[in-house]
């Protein structure tokens, strides 16, 4: 049986309800439009830090952030458009707006679309017109997050979206990946690496770029935490991030459209046509073992 059920939180919250897989998505237009949690047999597999999400003057540390129109962050948060600079910070703007939902279902799936539309405060950041829709599908322990990134600008809309999931880890020296890369570009650094050497996880932080990516799914094993969790991208998010504070119960797996400053060099950064729509799908399917 599927349901949407409204809740009573500061943020407009909504909670995805499969009780045959005893599934449960909770979402927050009011906070960026993220999934704030993900409870799978009574188990959480999404980190969240409490402090941070009920701060609106902080970013959520936990859940599922959005991130558009940009992942990563700029040099001195900073980017031109025809010869005009902008000021953008880290990750974008639709993780600190509220978004806007407008359709249920329990179709097939317990659903939920929400959509971001531009105005005056964002062109101020982002001079272009746009409306985001992304529609959260929860249905046999599977959430699929259908995206939909439309120009209503006269000219072509740049952009490279991206997911920051933090996922519950108890023990990461125990994790368990398979991941479709090796290959990756320490974001703190700058220098190249192998994963073959694997994760140092003694190490105050790991910000690892993935660059060659060739598969469109990656999982990861927690034992100590009794779960899997598949996570399924379409491949137009080329880069996998991985994330990780060392004293932290959490860990990111991120796919990313781009890698961080595309708005200033053009690897892959995404041109949406005017009055066209680019469409992305990604999923998190989870597993208590």
């Amino acid at each position: 049986m599927f349901q949407v059920q409204r809740e009573t939180g500061p943020f407009g919250e909504c909670r995805l309800v499969d009780s045959e897989s005893d599934a449960t998505v909770r979402v927050a237009p009011g906070r960026g439009g993220m999934v704030s949690g993900f409870t799978l047999a009574g188990r959480d597999l999404l980190y969240l830090d409490l402090e941070t999400y009920y701060d609106p003057a902080r970013s959520v540390r936990g859940g599922n952030p959005i991130l558009f129109p940009i992942c990563g962050n700029l040099p001195n948060d900073i980017y031109t458009v025809a010869g005009q600079p902008y000021i953008l910070k880290q990750h974008g703007l639709a993780r600190t707006m509220a978004w806007q939902v407008v359709e249920e279902s329990t179709v097939g799936a317990a659903g939920l679309t929400l959509e971001l539309a531009s105005d005056e405060a964002t062109r101020e950041r982002y001079p272009f017109d746009f409306t985001v829709r992304f529609t959260y599908l929860l249905r046999g322990g599977e959430l699929t997050i259908r995206q939909e990134y439309d120009n209503r600008s006269e000219r072509p809309l740049p952009m490279y979206a991206g997911f920051h999931p933090y996922f519950v880890c108890t023990d990461k020296s125990k994790l368990r990946f398979d991941l479709p890369a090796s290959r990756y570009i320490d974001q703190l650094t700058g220098k190249p690496g192998n994963l073959q050497t694997g994760f140092p996880f003694d190490a105050p932080s790991i910000d690892w770029l993935f660059t060659d990516v060739h598969a469109q799914q990656a999982a990861v094993t927690s034992p100590a935490d009794g779960y899997r969790v598949a996570l399924r991208y379409d491949p137009v998010f080329a880069f996998l991030v991985f994330w990780t504070l060392k004293d932290k119960p959490f860990y990111c797996l991120e796919p990313w459209m781009a890698p961080r400053n595309a708005m200033n060099t053009g690897d892959h950064l995404q041109m949406v046509p005017p009055g066209d729509r680019l469409h992305a799908e990604i999923s998190l399917a989870g597993e208590i073992l």
